[in-house]
């Protein structure tokens, strides 16, 4: 084994970086959250965390799967168009 250590530590081995990330997606949620009351979205807060895990998915998907980008994002309009009236 060299001694070169693996970048792909999780996000709970640097407090402050876990930290930072904690309080970006709170402000994000919240954010969201108070668009979606404001176009009187019912449930916005369970809305806003749909909307947040679909990103994250299609961000992973979009990343293993570049030649599909296309398809995803019409995929992601269509479950908007869904999720929020």
């Amino acid at each position: 084994m060299s001694g070169v250590q693996s970048c792909d530590l999780p996000i709970s081995h640097h407090p402050r970086l876990a930290a930072i990330r904690g309080q970006v997606d709170r402000d994000v949620r919240d954010a969201l959250t108070a668009w979606l009351e404001h176009a009187a979205c019912p449930h916005a807060g369970a809305a806003a965390d749909a909307v947040i895990a679909l990103g994250d998915g299609l961000a992973l998907r979009m990343l293993y799967d570049p030649d599909d980008h296309e398809s995803l994002l019409d995929a992601l309009d269509r479950t908007l168009d869904a999720l929020i009236p």
